[in-house]
């Protein structure tokens, strides 16, 4: 313990704060389910979508191939919810 008493963090871009800091992804990504990634992000996708937007989507998603659609929903923009916002490295174990 070294006394601190508070911990800032910086989530990313969705939520609010002050402070801005970018880093770098070191990792590697791979979407291997499409649909087991849409039924574990649905309730997600469907805060930034509407219904009929959704169903769209996951008729397309069903269409391309992992690489596709991984560079779509964590890598893109031009699409609502996309990208998807990475956990910082570690953030996820504290």
């Amino acid at each position: 313990m070294s006394g601190e008493k508070e911990c800032v963090l910086v989530l990313d871009s969705l939520f609010p704060s002050e402070e801005r800091e970018k880093a770098g992804f070191e990792g590697t990504m791979k979407v291997i389910s499409i649909d087991n990634f849409l039924d574990q992000l649905e309730g997600y996708y469907r805060e930034v979508m509407t219904d009929v937007e959704f169903e769209a989507f996951r008729e397309e998603a069903r269409k391309m191939t992992p690489a596709e659609f991984t560079r779509l929903v964590l890598l893109e923009s031009n699409m609502k919810g996309s990208p998807i916002p990475l956990p910082v490295y570690g953030f996820d174990y504290i």
